[in-house]
């Protein structure tokens, strides 16, 4: 999953929305997400508050990391605009996402490593 940054290009009197393919991006216009997202949505109408067995079983296999109200948008902000947020994510810290934040240039929303928190919103 991959989030590209589209400010800052020439809107031609807003009829072109989008950044033209043929430009290379810099490395902080794109972060690369490292994990796949799957979000599942149930009708649990009648009663019936069970989820399906396929549910529970993927939700116990261990393949699932729960993201309480995760954002692709939220965390591209974070990651692409690290000068421009007020606040960061509570999950901007994995350490499964470290990498690919501090290739996009988007290091300074991370937690200092000797401190052990993020900069919060005052900071950023």
């Amino acid at each position: 999953l991959c989030m590209i940054s589209e400010r800052g290009y020439d809107l031609q009197d807003m009829h072109v929305w989008h950044r033209d393919k043929s430009w290379v991006l810099e490395k902080n216009e794109i972060t690369r997400f490292p994990h796949g997202v799957l979000e599942i949505k149930l009708e649990m109408g009648g009663g019936n508050l069970t989820p399906p067995k396929w549910v529970t079983d993927l939700q116990n296999s261990g393949m699932l990391y729960e993201c309480h109200k995760y954002s692709k948008y939220v965390h591209g902000c974070a990651a692409l605009m690290p000068d421009e947020v007020r606040a960061v994510p509570y999950w901007i810290d994995d350490i499964s996402l470290r990498q690919s934040i501090l290739e996009s240039d988007g290091g300074r929303v991370l937690a200092d490593p000797e401190e052990g928190v993020g900069p919060g919103a005052t900071a950023v």
